[in-house]
């Protein structure tokens, strides 16, 4: 599995994600607090696809109030049939 990971931020809260899915069959993207509160999921709807391999979190939570200014962890998480797996961390600021 390879999992190539970029990422931008557009007009203070959008995060825009890209991901290279070469090779993977299982795929998570999850969004924490700095205190590990999972606070939105590609699984749950909150993280959105917007074509194959681009993503968008719009920078609201699971009850879909938009999450408060900070610093949040984005994890990206990848499987593949053979089992293996690879994960990526990436932080973000959300200025409001």
């Amino acid at each position: 599995a390879r999992l190539d990971v970029n990422f931008r931020i557009d007009k203070g809260d959008l995060v825009y994600i890209e991901i290279g899915w070469n090779g993977i069959s299982e795929k998570e993207i999850s969004v924490y607090t700095t205190a590990g509160e999972l606070v939105a999921s590609l699984s749950s709807g909150e993280v959105r696809e917007i074509s194959d391999g681009q993503y968008y979190w719009s920078g609201k939570s699971f009850s879909g109030q938009p999450a408060g200014s900070g610093v949040y962890i984005i994890r990206i998480y990848a499987g593949n049939l053979f089992g293996s797996t690879e994960s990526r961390i990436i932080k973000v600021a959300v200025i409001k």
